[in-house]
């Protein structure tokens, strides 16, 4: 039985978001319901968000169909399904006739969905091959004038944005009609607070979703494409001041300068001990497992994963063991998180440089690309423009970190309370990861704690040494002594938690 290989393609990635995959799949099903002697090709050959007028297409799915022809695994008798003929490619005639030719030469028949054509070797020959070459001809001749068209409309609205225009395209949820949405303001604005403080986008969508009727809808990953898009601070392309912004640029680039190991892998809405506890052994998380008598002990992820071989660390500790540990020397690293977020002047102004100097750097790469096809005299001077602007940021940055040495002043230590690892865990625990806070597990009981306790007591070297029945508490050997914590769910600390 033939095969029928169904072929898809659409050139912009939006087009994905709406109804085209659909409609062509559609259509693809209901000539397979009218031709039951052919049978489904297991493959179906895709070009998703691809020209076919610029030929990407014939590196990607396109392309491997071609190869699938050549080598035999599509075959006389075969036919290929596409929804219109411009979407097998708009390429001049003269490179788009000899593709498709080949395609019937080796006896691969071609129908086109929407007009019910059937293109073999023998129509081509006959009264099909003025018909495919006007088609061809008006595929490639659309998409030149629509290119056409979309390059002038781009240069006018460049030319508008230098102005000071306002210029028409596609906006982020905070704006209508180049203006801002003021009831999203102070919403925008603590998503780039959270994010820059290490909170997981998850996080962030769940705490914002319900604050506002436009966020319902919102996904998952359009938090990180709002952080990273530089029409927050007003810029439309690299043209700064076409919109009104939304979050001040010190936030802007202290956002996007988060470091990448403050992303949660896990919700600490639920775990607010993720990322916070380490396998000294691989480097790993640890995790919270449930045992057997319903008590949650902590254990190496890796080695829980991927078996005994990716971890030797088999030790199992009480996780009631880390969050006693957590609570009690977490403080110092909580004030260090803040105070990196209550940044002096000229830190706010260091980093809105560095932002800049990161910008340039990207300018004057494209610009050396350029360079290396034409060094005109007009291209020269812009390279030799922007390397000053850069050199003269860098001055200013070394500058400003002299001046925020000398200077520092935190004022009254930051009063920390349980309130925030209660209320906010995923805030808390991504600003202890921020500044690098975890507890490390070792194989032999040993745990390396980073601070010392609320007290000031040093706890290195720590140690689990097990649990005594007799008084109902975990027991550590520290550098200071023997520490107790005792196991409120046990009956008798119970009782006397409720007494008191």
């Amino acid at each position: 039985m033939p095969y029928a290989v169904p072929y898809m393609r659409f050139s912009f990635s939006r087009q994905g978001r709406g109804s085209s995959i659909e409609r062509q799949e559609m259509m693809i099903g209901e000539w397979l319901g009218k031709h039951p002697e052919y049978t489904l090709y297991p493959k179906t050959y895709k070009d998703l968000g691809r020209s076919g007028f610029s030929g990407e297409h014939l590196k990607f799915g396109f392309g491997k169909m071609l190869k699938a022809i050549e080598d035999g695994l599509i075959s006389s008798g075969d036919v290929i399904l596409v929804e219109a003929f411009d979407r097998a490619g708009r390429l001049p005639p003269s490179d788009m006739f000899p593709i498709l030719s080949g395609i019937v030469k080796a006896g691969v028949n071609i129908v086109t969905l929407d007009d019910g054509i059937t293109y073999t070797l023998e129509s081509v020959n006959n009264n099909h091959l003025f018909l495919l070459l006007a088609k061809i001809q008006q595929a490639h001749n659309y998409s030149s004038l629509l290119s056409d068209r979309i390059k002038k409309s781009y240069a006018n609205r460049v030319d508008r944005a230098k102005a000071g225009e306002k210029v028409k395209v596609r906006t982020p949820i905070w704006l209508k009609d180049g203006e801002l949405i003021e009831d999203l303001v102070p919403i925008i604005r603590q998503v780039f607070e959270l994010w820059a403080e290490g909170v997981g986008a998850w996080s962030i969508l769940k705490k914002i979703q319900d604050q506002h009727p436009a966020l319902k809808k919102v996904n998952v990953s359009t938090i990180s494409e709002w952080v990273r898009n530089k029409t927050a601070i007003g810029y439309w392309r690299d043209i700064p001041g076409v919109y009104p912004a939304v979050v001040d640029a010190e936030l802007f680039y202290r956002a996007n300068n988060r470091p990448v190991r403050s992303i949660p892998t896990r919700n600490p809405r639920k775990h607010f001990e993720t990322g916070l506890i380490v396998c000294g052994v691989c480097g790993g998380n640890m995790v919270s497992k449930i045992d057997k008598l319903k008590s949650a002990k902590v254990v190496c992820g890796t080695r829980s994963r991927k078996g005994i071989d990716a971890c030797s660390n088999s030790k199992n500790f009480p996780l009631d063991v880390f969050l006693y540990l957590i609570t009690t020397t977490s403080t110092e690293a909580m004030q260090q998180a803040l105070r990196r977020h209550q940044l002096s002047d000229s830190e706010k102004k260091a980093i809105v440089l560095r932002g800049k100097v990161d910008e340039l750097g990207k300018q004057l790469s494209n610009l050396y690309k350029l360079a290396a096809i034409n060094l005109t005299d007009e291209l020269q001077q812009e390279i030799e423009r922007k390397i000053f602007e850069r050199d003269q940021a860098q001055v200013q940055i070394k500058a400003l970190e002299v001046i925020s040495s000398v200077n520092e002043d935190w004022g009254a230590a930051v009063e920390i309370s349980d309130d925030m690892r209660i209320d906010e865990p995923e805030r808390a625990n991504a600003l202890l990861r921020s500044v690098g806070y975890a507890l490390k597990a070792f194989t032999n009981g040993t745990i390396e704690v980073p601070c010392k306790d609320i007290n000031g007591i040093e706890l290195n070297p720590c140690k689990y040494e097990g649990y005594s029945k007799r008084k109902d508490a975990y027991i550590l050997s520290t550098g200071s002594g023997v520490l107790e914590i005792l196991n409120f769910a046990s009956k008798r600390h119970l009782a006397t938690l409720e007494e008191y």
